[in-house]
């Protein structure tokens, strides 16, 4: 159950690390991770089914449509069929909730539009999403690149190119919530129809729509507003909206769009580290009254109408969840090297197998150990930790990559542990979590690190209980039957402290 890795295969993740800049997090972070309450929340998409793919519009409308979880892969460009009503648009595919649609190579995409209308835990990566005749107009639907709408939460949309929608690129509406925007590219071809409706991004869609009230969290982070975009980067009604390490760029030297950033009824938007080049209004003067504008350390090189834009200073929340800021003056860099769809290697290994604690001690010096994975661009294994099982609050603990398929944890300080394994390749893509495994100081019944009399009644009145309600947590091998082993365990345990 061990793996060597070369030299050479040290020098390919080094050089991976460079050359892969669009991967730096394969996780999301942001609103998405977190739910009802500030809990966290472990967005998996279409992780618990089978993985499919699809390279025509009838196979993408099959899955994607599905109730059940899928892992929709996307090799090519797929067109979507023409509308019959007046427009001569392409069709909107409703996608259902439990799906990752992923494109696999730099030609993934839709021609059309995808729709989220009451719908959770989806994953969008790795996708140009456009249409080839963006017209808009009473005679032709109001119709977005991707429309969130409708109470749709949890919802990751990252490394994803889109342009020459009719309406907006990225529209979230009606008590959506939740919602991550990572890694994206917005913009406009200069053949694009609709130019006086080059609006990217709406947050909240009505002034009067006070269900919208407490809904409508979403962050954008690490995108480009690029060619012909003109408003709505984004614009929001009564969401809390956080909007950090942006790129707002304006190829033409001069500033022609009407503004950037719009903050409306009730609107909370925090807006961190961005980079404005010869953007008009980038941060726009309160649109309503009841909006509040917290703006901190945002680059405005070249902008204009500098006068008419928000000077910032009002308190708005505070992120439940942990985020790093890219010094502004870097963000140009950063994204532009990592933004947008178009890459070849975007699927991550196998989740590691068998993850299993090889000698249980109590908590100095915890052994793990799994299956090797056999992906020939594996890079090695992080390994995580929580006090809670489940998954909704691991922890890194290794520093570097585990290049074996064992890890001594000598820094567990509790009673209960739980473990998992994911793995990872050159490109940084990094699997699910494994099965979790734990390790706790075996008969602390009593909770106070030690195994002592004080913890005998308990274990006396489980011995071979069957009960598995009883016995979750306490029993090693989870088979809900407190064993010999389990016993043996208990007495070498005995007095340890």
């Amino acid at each position: 159950m061990k793996n060597v890795f070369s030299l050479l295969g040290i020098v390919v993740i080094l050089f991976s690390c460079v050359a892969a800049a669009w991967a730096i997090e394969q996780r999301p972070i942001g609103w998405v991770t977190v739910t009802d309450g500030n809990l966290p929340y472990t967005i998996t998409g279409g992780a618990a089914g089978a993985t499919v793919t699809a390279t025509n519009e009838t196979e993408f409308k099959t899955y994607a449509g599905s109730t059940s979880p899928y892992v929709i892969l996307v090799p090519n460009m797929i067109v979507m069929t023409r509308g019959t009503s007046s427009s001569y648009t392409p069709q909107t595919v409703n996608v259902e909730s439990n799906k990752t649609i992923i494109g696999t190579s730099p030609d993934a995409g839709i021609n059309g539009g995808l729709s989220f209308s009451g719908e959770s835990n989806v994953i969008v990566r790795n996708l140009t999403i456009w249409y080839e005749d963006g017209s808009q107009g009473y005679d032709n639907p109001w119709t977005d690149g991707i429309s969130i709408k409708d109470s749709s939460h949890h919802i990751w949309i990252d490394h994803c190119s889109l342009y020459d929608s009719p309406d907006g690129l990225i529209d979230i509406t009606n008590q959506s919530n939740y919602i991550t925007i990572s890694w994206c590219y917005f913009y406009y071809l200069p053949t694009s129809e609709n130019i006086n409706h080059h609006f990217t991004n709406l947050v909240g869609h009505s002034a009067t729509n006070y269900a919208d009230r407490g809904k409508l969290k979403v962050t954008f982070h690490h995108n480009w507003w690029g060619l012909r975009c003109r408003e709505r980067m984004p614009r929001v009604r009564f969401g809390q909206v956080h909007i950090f390490n942006n790129y707002y760029y304006n190829e033409y030297a001069t500033c022609i769009n009407n503004n950037a950033i719009r903050s409306g009824i009730e609107a909370q938007n925090l807006v961190e580290n961005n980079y404005f080049y010869y953007i008009d209004e980038p941060i726009e003067e309160k649109y309503d009254p009841t909006a509040l504008i917290e703006a901190v350390g945002n680059i405005l090189d070249s902008c204009c109408s500098l006068d008419e834009c928000d000077d910032g200073d009002d308190d708005v929340f505070d992120p439940p969840y942990p985020y790093t800021l890219d010094d502004a003056n870097d963000v140009p860099t950063i994204v532009t090297a990592g933004v947008g769809a178009g890459y070849d290697d975007v699927l991550p290994p196998a989740k590691p197998t068998m993850l299993m604690v090889v000698s249980p001690t109590g908590y100095a010096d915890i052994e793990l150990e799994w299956n090797d994975n056999s992906e020939p661009d594996l890079a090695g294994y992080n390994v995580y930790r929580s006090l809670f099982s489940g998954g909704s609050s691991y922890v890194k603990i290794n520093t570097a990559l585990i290049t074996d398929s064992n890890y001594v944890d000598d820094t567990a300080e509790g009673p209960t542990y739980y473990y998992a394994v994911t793995a990872v390749d050159t490109n940084d893509n990094e699997s699910g979590y494994s099965n979790e495994t734990f390790n706790s100081l075996y008969g602390d019944f009593s909770g106070d690190y030690t195994v002592t009399w004080a913890d005998v009644p308990t274990l006396v009145n489980l011995w071979l209980e069957t009960d598995c309600g009883l016995t979750e947590g306490i029993d090693m091998d989870g088979n809900c039957i407190i064993n010999f082993y389990e016993f043996s365990v208990f007495a070498k345990n005995w007095h340890q402290y």
